[in-house]
């Protein structure tokens, strides 16, 4: 049975999933409401075009995987992550959902801080002043870049609430 499902590897399931997603992203497009103000092109039609690029690609990935020699094929398998790498990798997920998370709460600058700090603990960094500067820093670069300069509105948090702005 291994060798029936090695036969596309790890791309072409990667690339099964892709497809099955872009399927799914070109549904929920097609399910958007239409506008008699849209003209021939609605707000479903870049949605709409991004989920056949998608499903495109999935498809040449597909297609690459089972046209690849079995060698080929072996030495991706080879190449894999480790656990270890794998459940760093999802450690690092598990901080940006968290910062997904806090960001309407905290607001945009309490939340990159946090997560600029989460980030540098558990990448090996020990508690200190340099990294909580480093931080702070960081939250206030990527503030002024966003809200300021580009005009990004970011979510400001509980904070107004709490000092009556």
């Amino acid at each position: 049975m291994r060798s029936r499902l090695a036969i596309i590897g790890v791309e072409g399931w990667a690339g099964l999933v892709l497809l099955c997603l872009a399927i799914v992203y070109w549904l929920q497009a097609d399910a958007l409401p239409r506008s008699a103000l849209g003209g021939s092109i609605g707000a479903d039609g870049l949605p709409k075009l991004l989920g056949v690029a998608l499903g495109f690609m999935s498809c040449l990935l597909i297609l690459q995987s089972i046209l690849a020699s079995p060698r080929i094929r072996q030495q991706k398998r080879d190449d894999l992550p480790s656990r270890t790498e794998i459940l760093r990798a999802v450690g690092f997920w598990c901080i940006g959902a968290g910062f997904v998370l806090v960001l309407p709460w905290a607001g945009y600058p309490v939340a990159v801080a946090a997560a600029l700090t989460t980030i540098g603990m558990y990448y090996g960094r020990r508690p200190s002043l340099r990294l909580l500067a480093f931080a702070i820093a960081g939250a206030v670069i990527f503030y002024l870049l966003f809200q300021k300069l580009l005009g990004v509105p970011m979510p400001q948090g509980i904070w107004p609430d709490l000092f009556g702005r």
